[in-house]
């Protein structure tokens, strides 16, 4: 194809044919090469400057292995940097298959950051190149320190080994086939959602701070706080901006919110989920976000709930109580083996979600011992080691005991609340889940009516110790809707 030039106002009025089509699809202009930052920045700030007059989104394509002043000059004129990263963490490494420094781009990731550009991440996965777990862990490690919380893998492909051919050119192959290039990439960062989500559950329960209030006989804390709300950011966190102002005298609930609290959440929380939150992944454009805020202010009777694992549910408590963790994993194991062709990846997050629950239960169990060693009082002290007890053997076997059954419901409902959306999950028919425990604990003369009246009060106080966040004023309105 023979070199053409063209003048910018010639290019803007061939892009600005599609700007329709941009508008649309949240496409725009995408400035590549070879390596467009190498290019003198003050001959690019007239061509951006025009696209930004027009309204046309800008990204760049590059490695960033360019002289930072480029970056510098270029950043207010650019929406998105499509960022190329080659081999992350390992200089050695990224030195021998690119004959580069890797240092220099690393410096300018960190700079970027520092100037809240919007950066997108994404890496050829080379196998036998950089797709071992080490490179991964590395990347991720790296990903993490700039609190960048994804990366988009592409798939390797040798057609420049045909492109070299019919050109004349001397090219070795790496000898890499479509099927190590599609298997490179479906083992790198991306993992199935069911697998994905049990995971971050799996990661919550892990890292969750285990609190041990005053003269409880049933433990377990949904919030860092002994009443508190839960605002589930990755859902809806960034309407939770709208009434933060004011949550300290909203009705018919008002939170204690300290300012340095306030502040944390709209200079750390919120950019982070304004971005990533499921709500706006959905409605990914202005007038997508206002059509779903329009809809769910109608006040008409009905539930909206189209972006979030839904409440408004039933737990089967009494599979739990009957089976444990345990026996659930055991059915779930034997149908894996039963139907192959079923969602194996569904199976997997069970399965993985069970065994976060287990070590969530003796996490509990840890700090009952160790609290129950430097307890002095001999009364609290039995009272310590015998929940202790059974913190280790609920969920994780099935309930013998009245007492074991109700810390394992305490324990589920607190999984289920973290992971799936509001607190309004039903706990069924309490009194023919509990009744038999209690019966037989009652014949056996573990426990009296009296006791087991006051555990039951606990449970329901323990539930209580979760509230939604929400201007409480307008809810009563909606709910008034459905008023007889």
């Amino acid at each position: 194809m023979p070199d053409v030039n063209y003048s910018i106002p010639d290019i803007i009025e061939l892009v600005s044919r599609d700007k329709d089509y941009y508008y649309k699809t949240n496409g725009g202009v995408t400035l590549s090469g070879g390596e467009p930052l190498l290019q003198d920045p003050d001959s690019l700030i007239p061509l951006l400057e025009s696209l930004r007059k027009e309204r046309i989104h800008v990204a760049v394509e590059t490695s960033l292995h360019v002289p930072w002043e480029n970056i510098e000059k270029l950043a207010p004129h650019v929406d998105l940097f499509l960022a190329d990263l080659k081999i992350v963490g390992d200089d050695i490494l990224h030195k021998k298959y690119t004959r580069q420094d890797s240092k220099i781009i690393r410096d300018n990731i960190e700079k970027l950051i520092t100037l809240n550009a919007r950066v997108k991440f994404r890496m050829v996965m080379v196998p036998g190149y950089n797709d071992g777990e080490s490179n991964i862990k590395v990347a991720a490690d790296f990903l993490k320190s700039i609190h960048h919380n994804s990366i988009e893998l592409l798939k390797y492909h040798n057609m420049y080994e045909e492109k070299a051919r019919r050109l004349g050119l001397a090219s070795e192959s790496l000898n890499i086939t479509n099927d190590q290039s599609l298997a490179s990439v479906k083992n790198g960062f991306k993992k199935p959602n069911p697998i994905h989500r049990a995971e971050r559950l799996s990661y919550v329960l892990e890292n969750k701070s285990i609190i041990i209030y005053p003269q409880e006989l049933l433990v377990g804390n949904f919030t860092a706080k002994r009443c508190g709300g839960q605002i589930w950011e990755e859902h809806y966190g960034v309407l939770f901006a709208s009434i933060l102002h004011q949550i300290h005298r909203q009705k018919p609930v008002p939170f204690q919110c300290s300012w340095k609290e306030r502040l944390n959440f709209f200079y750390r929380t919120l950019p982070f989920w304004q971005r990533n939150c499921l709500l706006m992944k959905v409605n990914n454009s202005i007038p997508k976000f206002m059509l779903t805020m329009a809809r769910s202010s109608e006040n008409v009777a009905g539930f909206n709930n189209n972006t979030a694992a839904i409440a408004h549910f039933t737990v089967n408590f009494e599979r739990m109580l009957e089976l444990g963790t345990t026996g659930i994993i055991k059915e779930i194991e034997s149908v894996q083996k039963e139907k192959p062709g079923n969602n194996q990846d569904f199976y997997k997050g069970a399965i993985i979600s069970l065994k976060a629950l287990e070590a969530f239960a003796a996490r509990y169990a840890d700090s009952l011992s160790r609290l129950s060693r430097e307890q002095s009082d001999p009364g609290r002290r039995k009272e310590l080691e015998e929940m202790a007890e059974i913190c280790r053997h609920v969920p994780k076997h099935p309930a013998r005991t009245y007492h074991e059954a109700l810390q394992s419901m305490v324990f589920l409902q607190i999984a289920i609340c973290t992971e799936s959306y509001e607190n309004a999950i039903s706990h069924g028919r309490l009194d023919q889940i509990l009744y038999p425990y209690y019966k037989r604990d009652e014949e056996a003369g573990i426990i009296d009516y009296e006791t087991a009246k006051e555990l039951l009060a606990l449970y329901i106080l323990k539930m209580d110790e979760a509230i939604l966040v929400n201007d409480g004023d307008t809810y009563l309105r909606i709910g008034r809707l459905f008023e007889t």
